[in-house]
């Protein structure tokens, strides 16, 4: 190669590398040095981006514990330890200062099982108090102002706004406001809801896994096996005085029984118009010869007879007894319903 070939390749790569060089230097700090978006803005962007389909699949979950406080209708703040189903079907426990006690809710329903202590608490110082210790109460749904659905649900999450961005337990989590709501997002994967604050409630989710999920449904089951001895939070309907046996045979007999609702109409927590079941069981000789479910809507103070008969095929002497059964919120189908209700939804 010449030596005038060699210089004007020389020259022609030195204008090429100028050239380059020039292109860079005009071009560069318009692609990569444009400003590029902050970190914790998109962070918090993705966060209420992500609220809506976060709350959605938890509460799609099926089974997740619920735990942190909530303050009741009265104002009294509880610990709260809850395990609920995808239905909203609930068990857990609920514990202040000075008592503790079980909630399960199924479908519209709601009970609560404690101490004699605990209803003390809640105002009953009549003889329900001790009726009712140990033994699962049907009670309104605003007895304890209790509504996990309505708190952490997914249902009416509109206008997210992000909030400050802050850390739990070592983990990144950014705040974002709804309503009255206010919700903790992890920002790392897998990113999911920390933590749910609403009026009356601070809350933590954590999905059940089988193990735990399993124990859940047994426990569930066995709650609900114990309903049909529930009772009613308004009223307490006992037996007044003596069962009176009439035309009674070897074969037949009639019992009439009296029953009054013992809870002063100045009580607090009573109802007036509260169904409740009794039952009547008929013995002949020591058998069961009938027994009568009797349902009764009873005001404070007053009383109402019932009557239940029974007849048999038989020729030889006979005694007849009527006792009755403390008086339940439910009756024996809607016990059953309430179990099938349950049932349906478990899994096998």
């Amino acid at each position: 190669m010449s030596t005038i070939r060699r210089r004007l390749l020389a020259v022609g790569i030195g204008i090429g590398l100028a050239a380059v060089v020039g292109l860079n230097v005009f071009v560069v700090p318009r692609v990569f040095g444009a400003e590029q978006p902050d970190p914790a803005s998109v962070a918090a962007a993705a966060a209420v981006a992500d609220l809506p389909a976060l709350a959605t699949a938890l509460a799609a979950a099926p089974a997740v514990r619920w735990s942190g406080t909530f303050e009741s209708a009265d104002g009294a703040a509880w610990a709260l330890d809850a395990r609920v189903t995808t239905a909203g079907t609930t068990l857990g426990t609920i514990k202040s200062a000075t008592a503790i006690g079980e909630i399960l809710a199924i479908g519209d329903r709601v009970f609560v099982r404690a101490a004699d202590g605990f209803w003390g608490g809640m105002g009953i110082t009549d003889a329900r108090r001790t009726g009712f210790a140990d033994r699962w109460v049907d009670v309104p749904q605003e007895f304890l102002g209790l509504d996990l659905a309505g708190a952490v649900g997914p249902a009416g999450i509109t206008a997210p706004v992000a909030g400050a961005p802050t850390t739990v337990d070592g983990v990144a989590v950014q705040t974002v406001t709804a309503g009255e709501r206010t919700f903790q997002i992890r920002t790392t994967e897998p990113k999911g809801l920390v933590s749910v604050t609403a009026p009356g409630y601070r809350v933590t989710p954590a999905v059940l896994d089988d193990t735990e999920r399993a124990a859940f449904f047994t426990q569930l089951r066995k709650a609900a096996a114990e309903l049909p001895t529930a009772a009613g939070l308004g009223s307490l309907i006992t037996q007044k005085g003596r069962a009176v046996l009439q035309a009674c045979d070897s074969g037949s007999c009639t019992a009439k029984v009296a029953f009054t609702n013992r809870v002063a109409p100045t009580a607090k927590h009573v109802t007036t118009g509260d169904k409740v079941w009794a039952t009547i069981v008929l013995t002949r000789n020591g058998k069961t010869a009938k027994i009568c479910p009797v349902s009764l809507t009873l005001a404070p103070g007053a009383s109402k007879a019932a009557t239940c008969a029974a007849e048999v095929q038989a020729r030889n002497g006979a005694t007849w007894r009527a006792t009755t059964t403390p008086a339940t919120a439910l009756s024996e189908a809607e016990a059953k319903t309430i179990t099938e209700a349950l049932e349906a939804e478990l899994p096998a």
